[in-house]
């Protein structure tokens, strides 16, 4: 964009149907020529920043990678993250990993803490501290 033709920049939203917007959002904010060096320097430091800390997530196992001969195996797990529906990958040791193979088999929801990290456009990965079944379901 050529910021030398632009006087003002207007912005609006288009919130997700099953996500309602956070409460006192205004429906349009506008910048003035004077802040556009800032918001191109906050765009930049977005999509480039690595979201990673301790976090715990709730989802089902949907995917399930192991070669015979590996020690650990590659799990993928359906849950939300930052109000969205993603696939988080990780890596479980043999008795964790037959425990996901056992909740994929029965639909059976599971409960992981670990190190999160998700870049921007990027896969979701988690270094796995804790992982079975969600204990929240009685089972």
């Amino acid at each position: 964009m050529n910021s030398e033709a632009v006087d003002s920049l207007d912005v609006t939203f288009n919130w997700s149907r099953v996500a309602a917007a956070p409460a006192g959002t205004p429906l349009e904010v506008a910048f003035n020529r004077e802040a556009i060096a800032i918001v191109e320097r906050v765009s930049d430091q977005l999509k480039t920043s690595v979201y990673s800390r301790e976090h715990v997530i709730y989802g089902l196992v949907t995917d399930l990678r192991r070669h015979p001969d590996d020690e650990t195996g590659k799990v993928g797990v359906q849950a939300l993250l930052q109000r969205r529906s993603r696939t988080i990958w990780m890596d479980l040791p043999d008795a964790d990993y037959h425990t996901a193979v056992h909740c994929h088999d029965t639909g059976t929801a599971v409960r992981v803490r670990g190190v999160l990290t998700s870049p921007p456009g990027g896969t979701a990965t988690m270094m796995v501290v804790d992982f079975g079944p969600d204990p929240s379901l009685g089972q």
